[in-house]
């Protein structure tokens, strides 16, 4: 019985660790950026770099990308069911793709689709793609984890982009949600204070 109290007592004194979300940021990513159909390009339409959660997180629920920064319009024009040219205003979505093939075929991806005006701390959660199942974003902790961020425009003919859409991206980050960071008091520290 005694045995038994003091367990409970060590672990009720280690408890769980609390969730909290963890920010990592990627200065490499920012900068400026543009759609790229016009030439000249005056700007990447995309950025690549690579990087590992900290150590000390053990678990996260879920993922979510946070952009601050100006993107100007585009402007697409589009053949109307006359045949002549209809010109609309556009701003590019911003895409952020989480790769990392040596755990699983799939990928996580995030899109902003940022006001034409400055914008601060927008943001997103992550979905995960391909193949089928909710994927678990737990197994990208410990891993390489390649990250790829896009200005993109989806077109569908018979339209074309007249002007890119650009602008600067001033800050990059991805949060861990529910992040549980390791705790020196752990269950596997009680057991070996119990052994």
């Amino acid at each position: 019985m005694v045995r038994i109290l003091v367990l409970t007592a060590l672990v009720a004194l280690a408890g769980p660790a609390v969730a909290e979300t963890i920010d990592i940021s990627f200065p490499e990513l920012t900068g400026d950026y543009e759609t790229g159909w016009v030439p000249p390009e005056m700007a990447p339409t995309f950025r690549s770099t690579t990087f590992i959660f900290p150590p000390d997180v053990q678990s996260m629920e879920e993922m979510r990308l946070v952009l601050s920064g100006v993107l100007n319009e585009g402007i697409v024009i589009c053949n109307n069911s006359m045949g002549h040219p209809d010109t609309t205003s556009f701003t590019a979505g911003l895409t952020m793709m989480l790769t990392a093939p040596e755990v699983f075929e799939g990928f996580y991806y995030a899109t902003i689709v940022p006001p034409h005006e400055p914008f601060a701390n927008l943001n997103t959660f992550f979905q995960y793609c391909c193949p089928s199942g909710a994927g678990n974003p737990n197994l990208l902790l410990g891993e390489i984890i390649t990250v790829d961020l896009y200005c993109e425009q989806v077109l569908i003919l018979p339209c074309y982009i007249d002007v890119d859409s650009f602008g600067t991206l001033t800050e990059v980050r991805l949060q861990a949600l529910g992040a549980v960071p390791a705790d020196d008091h752990s269950w596997g520290d009680v057991k070996a204070l119990y052994r």
